[in-house]
């Protein structure tokens, strides 16, 4: 709850959570006591990765809770809550990234260029690379160091006019 309430509190616009669908009740109650609007939102992934042992549904989809302060900027109108997009299978050193191009997306949604994005918990530094492709500057943290130092690699490393995620969004148009 403690979390939820600082992620308000610094919050300018929008707020995405991903998190186990059992997580969503609890975060949904701390928000909806900010009086904020909310949504469900399911990441579809295209090509999840295999679970061991054959007695059980795979897991394809990841729940993220989308909050949206009051003014918040918002560009994508009447569009679905369920994201289709693949896994990023080209990260090594992090147990659960998140696809560039989707974070790509939902920023572009909920923030204009020359904004500023926050990331708590930057992880494989996804939104770092997807704010950097997207003209809006980035702030991230993480409590492991490690990923702290392989996103700051990774983002600093990346080529705005030769990377993977530019050529899949090229094939794609």
């Amino acid at each position: 709850e403690a979390f939820a309430q600082e992620l308000f509190r610094v919050a300018k616009g929008s707020i995405y959570i991903f998190c186990e669908h059992f997580q969503l009740a609890e975060l949904g109650a701390v928000f909806d006591k900010l009086k904020c609007s909310m949504r469900v939102c399911t990441w579809e992934q295209t090509t999840p990765r295999p679970m061991p042992g054959p007695h059980i549904w795979l897991s394809s989809t990841e729940s993220c809770l989308f909050i949206k302060k009051p003014g918040a900027v918002f560009n994508e109108h009447c569009q679905s809550a369920v994201w289709r997009e693949s896994v990023e299978r080209s990260i090594k050193n992090h147990p659960t990234p998140k696809p560039v191009l989707l974070l790509k997306r939902l920023i572009e949604a909920s923030s204009n260029p020359g904004d500023t994005v926050f990331d708590p918990c930057t992880g494989s530094g996804s939104t770092g690379i997807a704010c950097k492709m997207s003209g809006r500057s980035f702030i991230g943290c993480d409590i492991n160091p490690e990923y702290v130092a392989n996103a700051i690699e990774r983002i600093d490393n990346l080529d705005l006019d030769d990377n993977p995620w530019k050529k899949k969004l090229d094939k794609r148009s």
